[in-house]
């Protein structure tokens, strides 16, 4: 499995999940799900933006390579209307870390 140095963060967009991140120490369910359909929302600078889904479904089957996107920084969109987690170096889950760079 490749491994990584680097912190991760999920950004969630203002409205899509609400209240805390973390009940009893644990994720909520749904915080580390990949997007199933695209999202639009307005950056920093106004200009609205549209974000792809995570994941391709095809023939009700989640097609490989996609996932739930994840940053190497806090803030990636700015804090106006994101929140961000933070993923725990040792999570409970699989983690594959994969870049579209």
């Amino acid at each position: 499995m490749p491994k990584t140095t680097a912190n991760l963060y999920r950004a969630i967009i203002n409205g899509s999940m609400d209240g805390p991140f973390i009940v009893d120490a644990e994720p909520v369910a749904g915080l580390l799900y990949p997007r199933f359909e695209a999202s639009t929302y307005t950056d920093g600078s106004g200009i609205e933006r549209t974000s792809p889904a995570d994941v391709e479904i095809i023939s009700d089957k989640v097609q490989k390579g996609g996932g739930t996107s994840m940053f190497d920084v806090e803030g990636w969109f700015g804090y106006a209307n994101w929140r961000y987690f933070f993923v725990p170096t040792t999570p409970r889950v699989k983690i594959v870390v994969a870049s579209n760079l």
